[in-house]
């Protein structure tokens, strides 16, 4: 036995001083290394260091390289990661933010069809932590979809450690099963009892062989694969079902072996539990000595690297070992550090809690006229408080409809005090409408009226003009019906856009070829004035723009220019290439300019230009009519393209008109 004490001791402290030497090394690799899997890996590796001291700095280097990770979209990395850190919340008791920590694993997995391999492995870990708080259920359905992902992936390293916790799960279950044997029938385990449970509980002879099973399969696989920290677990399985068999020499046999097994390898994770049960081997042989060393040992290693559930195991045999040995000081001591770390352990998991409670009640109970007050007083705190839940409740109903109620009112507000907008807006709408076509009656009416006066008087009194009379009115009444047909061309083309029948389909066009067909059709009437149309677009220039649209545009702003250029004149078309703020050149905007040399405009004309509310006709350098209902359609349709339309004018000196479009 003092042989097995100083092994154990010996290991704490080679173990100690290798550990020291190996993180400061890692922190200065750490610091050399640029953003990438190799800093990683080392991030990895220091956080093992860490969880291996029980130190929950383990946690802040694995978010330090999860973030590394996930800033290089690395998923292997970030599916190791969440697993480690549910492995490590599981050692440090919290067994929800283990469960949750490897569900976030799990989903990681879906990225991609390869990942079976950490599939199962988090499957397995998920058993593991949902067996830490006792759902064996769910444990068992874990195990079983991680042992269903091997043949996608043949790797026995899993399926050996799958086995291990399957018989871990089956272990505890038939520990509780016995336990329940002995708690229903209130005798106290001997030796004699626990010779005839095997064959006395059928139950439990299920769970044990269940058991037994699975830990001949892991122990096979694993010293085939020579996993020495699995053929530990295992052993330390092996040797608990022995011994609560009453197989005392085969469980201190593999118990032994296995505690030779950790100072070879250096293995420490296993030691608390592997002390606590060979301590619990020498308490069921009496040999109280023995049995406090190890327990002793367990709990002091325990409290070292914070694993909560050792602690409470090894309290709970420490506090049975003194009250043996009758030192009933040592063994309160012991027995409320049982509850307070079991409590601690279980604080997440109501269940157990519940169940912790009750065993303190048991612990604490009192005489029976006692016990009965402790109920009743229950029994009334507990009307109260489902008194005041129903008035809480009744209350935060009334809040909530009150709340309703309110929400209702200030919805119907918004909503009144946006129909007031609209009727203000629509009403406004229907006085420029009702301005707009007032003064489109009067500009169809003065060229009609030409026109219907000349036709009369060449009926009426053919034979009292000349020839140059009758050519100059035949003049007379083309241009009256050019300037009709130009203004009900463009009333159409209005028309369809306020009805929303003109699409927008922009495209990636040659904005030079579009303004050269353009010149093309209105050189003719240019000709006649001897203006000049000059193209200075760049050849090359594409631009993405609804050709229709620009079509239209660009012809109503040269239509315009010629009618106001005087003989002789020019009219220029260009385009400027405007990066736009913050960005670069290539995605900046386009000007257009249509530059003439006309009359030009005053500032009060030009205030009055793209209103459709006002009447701005006038009269060209030859007679021509405008109506101003061509720039009202630019203006629309230069919106469309997310763009604006501007002028620069001064009289007798010329108009440019302007307008942006995105590249």
């Amino acid at each position: 036995m003092k042989k097995i004490i100083i092994l154990i001791a010996c290991i704490f402290l080679s173990y100690n001083c290798v550990m020291t030497n190996d993180i400061d090394s890692l922190f200065n690799l750490i610091n050399k290394k640029k953003i990438g899997t190799e800093k990683i890996e080392l991030l990895i590796e220091l956080s093992e260091k860490f969880a291996q001291n029980g130190n929950k700095k383990a946690l802040d280097y694995l978010q330090w390289a999860n973030r590394i990770a996930d800033s290089i979209n690395n998923y292997h990395f970030r599916i190791q990661i969440y697993k480690k850190i549910g492995i490590n919340w599981r050692n440090w008791g919290d067994n929800y933010k283990s469960i949750d920590s490897l569900y976030q694993a799990l989903l990681l997995t879906e990225k991609s069809s390869e990942y079976h391999k950490e599939r199962a492995d988090i499957y397995r870990n998920m058993g593991e932590s949902y067996r830490a708080v006792g759902v064996y259920d769910k444990a068992i359905e874990y195990l079983k979809k991680a042992e269903d992902e091997f043949p996608k992936f043949k790797d026995s390293v899993v399926l050996a450690k799958t086995y291990n916790r399957y018989a871990a799960v089956y272990f505890e279950m038939a520990t509780n099963e016995l336990d329940d044997y002995f708690r229903k029938l209130n005798i106290e385990k001997d030796s004699a009892s626990l010779l005839n449970i095997y064959q006395n509980v059928l139950t439990y002879k299920q769970k044990y062989d269940l058991a037994i099973k699975h830990v001949n399969k892991a122990i096979e696989l694993s010293k085939s694969l020579n996993l020495i920290e699995t053929i530990v677990s295992t052993n330390n399985i092996l040797a608990t079902l022995y011994r609560n068999t009453m197989q005392f020499e085969e469980a201190k046999k593999v118990y032994s072996y296995t505690i030779d097994l950790v100072k070879k390898n250096n293995i420490t994770s296993e030691l608390p539990l592997l002390m606590h049960n060979f301590a619990g081997l020498f308490y069921i042989n009496k040999d109280y000595k023995n049995a406090l060393i190890l327990a002793k040992e367990s709990y002091e290693f325990s409290m070292k690297y914070d694993y909560k559930v050792y602690q409470y195991l090894s309290a709970g045999l420490l506090n049975n070992i003194y009250k043996q040995m009758g030192n009933f000081e040592k063994a309160n001591y012991y027995l409320e550090l049982f509850y307070q770390t079991r409590m601690e352990y279980f604080k997440n998991d109501l269940d157990n809690a519940i169940k912790i409670n009750n065993i303190e009640n048991e612990a604490k109970k009192k005489q029976q006229e006692f016990e009965y007050q402790e109920k009743r007083k229950k029994n009334i705190l507990i009307t109260l408080l489902v008194f005041f839940g129903v008035v809480l409740v009744f209350v935060a109903f009334l809040i909530i409809n009150n709340k309703k109620i309110k929400s209702m009112n200030f919805n119907l507000q918004n909503k009144n005090q946006i129909i007031e907008v609209q009727k203000d807006k629509l009403e406004l709408m229907n006085v420029e409408k009702d301005k707009f076509f007032s003064i489109i009656a009067h500009d169809l009416k003065n060229p009609l009226g030409t026109f219907k006066n000349l036709t009369e008087m060449m009926y009426d009194m053919p034979e009292d003009f000349t020839e140059d009379e009758r050519q100059d009115f035949i003049k007379l009444m083309k241009d009256s019906a050019g300037n009709v047909y130009s203004l009900l061309e463009n009333l159409l083309e209005w028309s369809r856009s306020q009805r929303g029948k003109i699409t927008f389909n922009p495209v990636e066009i040659n904005f030079y070829d579009i303004v050269r067909l353009t010149i093309n059709t209105l050189n003719p009437t240019a000709q006649t004035k001897k203006i000049s149309l000059l193209n200075n677009v760049e050849q090359n220039l594409n631009i993405l723009a609804d050709p229709n649209l620009l079509n239209t545009v660009i012809r109503n702003l040269i239509s315009n220019a010629i009618k106001f250029t005087p003989e002789g004149g020019t009219i220029e078309i260009g385009a400027i290439k405007k990066p736009s703020e913050g960005l670069e050149p290539s995605e900046g905007s386009i000007h257009i300019y249509v530059k003439d040399s006309g009359v030009g405009m005053n500032e009060e004309t030009i205030n009055k230009l793209f209103r459709i509310d006002v009447n701005i006709t006038s009269q060209g350098t030859s007679g021509e009519k405008g109506t101003g209902l061509g720039l009202i359609l630019c203006k629309e349709f230069v919106e469309k393209h997310g763009g604006k339309i501007w002028v620069e004018s001064e009289l007798g000196k010329g108009s440019t008109f302007w307008f942006s479009l995105l590249k």
